[in-house]
């Protein structure tokens, strides 16, 4: 019976290359749900909004675009303000 193995480089910059390589089509599929998500939600007429002080985020774009650069602050908040839209 043949058995699936997963090879990983010895080489410690061929495999930075590789994790890299896996985490940003991780984050860039997220970011753009973020985007397609909140822009359906707009369209709708329910916007997805997170104000705090004179930031606000309002727009697809932004959404997708702070999700894809600070995914760890940006998308819990946005599925926290997704909720309440």
């Amino acid at each position: 019976m043949n058995t699936f193995q997963l090879v990983i480089p010895a080489d410690p910059f061929v495999r930075f290359g590789l994790v890299s390589a896996v985490v940003l089509i991780i984050l860039g599929a997220v970011a753009g749900w973020v985007y397609l998500d909140a822009k359906e939600r707009a369209q709708r007429g329910n916007p997805v909004v997170y104000s705090a002080d004179s930031f606000e985020l309002s727009s697809p774009a932004g959404w997708s675009v702070c999700c894809l650069l600070l995914f760890e602050l940006f998308f819990p908040l946005y599925l926290d303000s997704r909720s309440m839209a």
